[in-house]
């Protein structure tokens, strides 16, 4: 049996968490953020209690700074006391807020870290910020605009992976499940980190079968860029006499392209 590495380095990081959203930040030796975390909490999550939201935001900031805070002695800043009190008992007589600990128990397990939390002010908090940020990346197509996408462009099966996306604005398939995606930071549901170090030309028969992307428009030239210097087929879809999503399109109106960018 090889024994685990019981060396520590210490780094600290806060977390905080909003009606909204989670946010955290890489803290550096001065308490200023270096690198900041957080996303828009599904659906599920909106109507959990503030202190459960507060354990879970923790625990995804944990795992969003997963490879710098590995195998390190973690301080953690939190401005809930709840949560402050509950670590130290490991107990706690409601069921979500117990939940909500064991989650951030295994992420302390799966990271090999051992963490240390120390209680700050709402105000002082450097994670209140991303918390409550909103920003574009945040966005997706509204649900009826998604069901045309979904139609025309989707095939038999419809959508079968999201390749840019976040646990809060994933698109679902025709059962309302959310699809696979790949995240910009590690999350929870997702299927990978960063979609440039993805060469999904090279998986056969996978859940890469029929992407859609829906790129914040800055990353549209690069995206196209990346996948035309890796000869991935990528379906232009055009449509000459109707504009708009809502006309049909038929398989004859469609172009593909193997070679460089721009395709004509």
């Amino acid at each position: 049996m090889t024994w685990r590495e019981e060396k520590h380095v210490s780094l600290s990081l806060a977390s905080d968490a909003s009606g909204s959203g989670w946010g955290g930040a890489l803290l550096n030796s001065d308490g200023h953020a270096v690198k900041e975390v957080g996303d828009l909490w599904s659906e599920p999550l909106l109507s959990c209690p503030i202190h459960v939201k507060e354990t879970i935001a923790l625990s995804r900031t944990l795992r969003a700074l997963g490879d710098v805070v590995r195998d390190r002695r973690v301080y953690a800043l939190v401005d809930s006391a709840v949560l402050l009190g509950c670590w130290e008992r490991q107990y706690d007589s409601s069921h979500a807020i117990l939940e909500a600990l064991k989650y951030l128990f295994w992420t302390t397990v799966d990271l090999n870290v051992a963490i240390s939390l120390q209680y700050v002010k709402s105000a002082d908090n450097p994670a209140d910020a991303p918390s409550r940020r909103l920003s574009l990346v945040d966005s997706a197509l509204a649900p009826r605009i998604w069901s045309i996408v979904q139609r025309v462009f989707g095939g038999p099966g419809g959508h079968t992976c999201d390749l840019m996306a976040r646990d809060s604005n994933a698109q679902r398939d025709d059962n309302g499940i959310p699809l696979p995606y790949i995240a910009p930071m590690a999350t929870p549901q997702a299927l990978g980190v960063n979609l440039f170090v993805h060469d999904i030309s090279r998986v056969e028969g996978s859940v890469f079968e029929s992407c859609y992307v829906f790129p914040p428009l800055q990353l549209i030239g690069p995206i196209l860029n990346s996948y035309g210097n890796r000869k991935h087929g990528v379906p232009l879809w055009y449509q000459t006499d109707t504009p708009g999503l809502t006309g049909d399109l038929s398989s004859d109106q469609s172009a593909r392209c193997n070679g460089a960018w721009p395709c004509r």
